[in-house]
């Protein structure tokens, strides 16, 4: 068989070991050698007659080691039995460590090592003429290509320390196989148990997990009426029923944080309330409402019912907000949306937005309510504006929004609305119309009941209110009526043909007699002045006759009216009566004629105070 050169390739002769070419020497490896290569830190043991070779990466830990480089081939000395460490460098080789550190030698590789791995390609020649292989970015010599060994190492390790060249075989050197180590038996029983247990613990998952695909199918498709009949079919099952009612509770918290994380403005917008039901339908199904059959509530039990009950609670809250928000945005219709909002529970998550859009709310409902109360009032309709405003806060106050800022402007509207029928209250007084003074001055009361001025300025309209004669409650006595008439608030037609109004009308039927009609009033020393207009009847105005009365104030007398005789035509009567206490009027009546009656009367007697210059 023919030998190569394994530096430069050429044919070796069969007789020599050197190259006649490069100089390569080879030589015949040992019988007994052993290559020893430990990648995996453990300790390997050299015994006597054994060869080794240690490929050092570094230096060896420990004070008695021996430093190897590259290549470098240790063989015990004869007389060393003890078995002695194999240390790893940084490379991850061993490196040998002698137990004598007499006989560890720090060896001098004479070809120059270059960093890298072993087994890579050559290098370009040095400039000695060496040719080197380059190992991982290393310059190794021509043998280091061989697979790393340490056979052709010129200088190995021998017996007495001295470093000497070795014959060795021209074979290619090659790696050693790692030998197994057995493997424990109760590793084995170990590993064994635990893919057991593994086995098992799958076929548990996979058991469970089958057992309540039918409900879980049903949640995951959102069907209530499966959801229902599955959890019908499983009742005395308690171990089942417990299995369904985790998952039942998983999906109600599910459909709670979906709900509550999902923003309904935009289709509140159009679809107010309904927007939750169409959220629930597209996203869950039948689950929580089933209009046409069941859904879960038939399928909760005691240990999901709060689970249950905060989820139909929130729902609530969120119909409330989404209607709101409608009422609001779409209707303008703020009393209805406050309403909504109010009803929103602080765990929605649309709970802030409902304070901020109630605060809007009622600044919308106060403006278009005092819209409406100004309209009232301009059509004369006092009682209504206040019934309005007053409405109003006991609403806000129903549905616990804070209304003291509302009471404020409804305060500052109420003022303005009084300080204006005040005003009006003053301008019918200077005109002499006490009776429209004083409808202003109560409406203004009626706005600021606490205001004194609007009191006193009351008191003081009613102290010129007309003290209306004519009206028979006002009489305090009526005296010598002897066969004749007397009528009080009646309406006449006067000789002249004009209606008079608020008549007291008196008449007779003796023939040429006097009758004497004595009226008697309490003044009670509150009026000034008596007025009214004196008159004969139309049906007696051509009846010869003489009619008068007197005033008496407190026993004196005050006044003689102007006689009433055929032809006369009505005449306006007036006198003082500042101070009077008792107020007496005679009526004096005589007929002259054949004709036996006759008739006279007053139109608007009224005793009134005297208004201010």
């Amino acid at each position: 068989m023919k030998r190569f050169c394994k530096t430069c390739g050429a044919e070796l002769s069969e007789t020599s070991n050197i190259c006649s070419i490069c100089g390569s020497v080879y030589g015949v490896r040992q019988v007994n050698e052993t290559t020893v290569l430990n990648q995996n830190k453990m300790s390997g043991v050299l015994s006597a007659g054994q060869e080794t070779t240690a490929l050092n990466h570094g230096n060896v830990q420990g004070g008695n080691s021996a430093v190897l480089n590259q290549g470098n081939r240790v063989q015990p000395h004869a007389g060393i039995t003890a078995p002695h460490p194999l240390a790893k460098d940084q490379f991850g080789a061993q490196n040998a460590q002698r137990s004598n550190p007499a006989q560890n030698r720090h060896l001098q590789n004479p070809y120059p090592i270059q960093q890298g791995a072993w087994g890579k390609n050559i290098s370009q020649a040095q400039p000695n003429g060496q040719r080197f292989v380059s190992v991982d970015g290393r310059q190794m010599p021509p043998y280091a290509n061989r697979q790393n060994r340490a056979d052709h190492d010129p200088n190995r390790f021998v017996p007495g320390g001295m470093a000497q060249p070795q014959k060795v075989t021209n074979d290619l050197y090659s790696l050693p196989k790692q030998k197994k180590l057995p493997i424990p038996l109760g590793a084995i029983i170990g590993i064994a148990v635990g893919v057991l247990a593994l086995l098992i613990t799958a076929v548990i998952l996979i058991v469970n997990y089958m057992s309540v695909q039918p409900m879980r199918e049903a949640l995951e498709t959102g069907n209530g009426d499966l959801a229902s009949m599955v959890y019908y079919e499983a009742y005395g099952k308690e171990s089942k029923i417990k299995k369904y009612d985790r998952l039942i509770k998983d999906k109600i918290n599910e459909i709670s944080n979906s709900v509550n994380s999902y923003s309904f403005d935009q289709q509140a917008v159009q679809s107010g309330g309904d927007a939750v039901d169409e959220y629930l339908q597209n996203e869950y199904g039948t689950l929580v409402w089933n209009p046409d059959g069941e859904c879960l509530e038939e399928c909760i039990s005691a240990s999901n019912w709060e689970a249950w009950t905060d989820l139909n609670t929130l729902l609530v809250s969120k119909t409330y907000y989404c209607s709101g928000v409608y009422e609001y945005k779409t209707e303008s219709d703020y009393e209805s949306a406050i309403a909504d909002f109010s009803n929103v529970i602080a765990d929605d998550s649309g709970y802030d937005n409902a304070l901020t859009m109630i605060g809007e709310c009622v600044d919308g409902y106060i403006d278009a309510t005092l819209a409406a109360v100004d309209e009232s009032i301009a059509n004369g309709d006092i009682s209504g504006g206040m019934e309005l405003l007053n409405s109003a806060k006991t609403y806000l106050d129903s549905c616990g929004v804070d209304s003291t800022e509302i009471q404020q402007k409804i305060d500052e509207t109420l003022v303005t609305y009084a300080d204006s029928y005040a005003q009006k209250a003053e301008a019918s007084f200077k005109e002499h119309d006490v009776n429209g003074a004083i409808g202003n001055i109560e409406v203004a009361m009626q706005l600021q009941p606490d205001n004194a001025d609007y009191k006193t300025k009351y008191d003081t309209y009613q102290q010129y209110l007309p003290f209306y004669l004519y009206d028979e409650d006002n009489v305090l006595a009526v005296e010598d009526i002897d066969a004749n008439w007397i009528h009080f608030d009646t309406h006449s037609i006067s000789n002249d043909n004009k209606e008079m109004l608020h008549v007291i009308a008196l008449g007779h039927n003796s023939y040429e007699t006097t009758n004497i009609y004595n009226i008697q009033y309490n003044l009670g020393g509150k009026y000034d002045t008596v007025t009214g207009t004196i008159f004969i009847a139309d049906t007696y105005k051509s009846t010869i006759q003489t009619s008068y009365f007197e005033a008496y104030g407190d026993g004196k007398l005050l006044y003689t009216s102007p006689k009433m005789e055929k032809g006369m035509l009505p005449q306006d009567i007036w006198f003082h009566v500042t101070d009077i206490q008792n107020l007496e009027i005679k009526f004096y009546t005589r007929t002259d004629s054949t004709l036996w009656s006759s008739e006279i009367g007053v139109s608007n007697l009224t005793a009134q105070k005297d208004f201010p210059a």
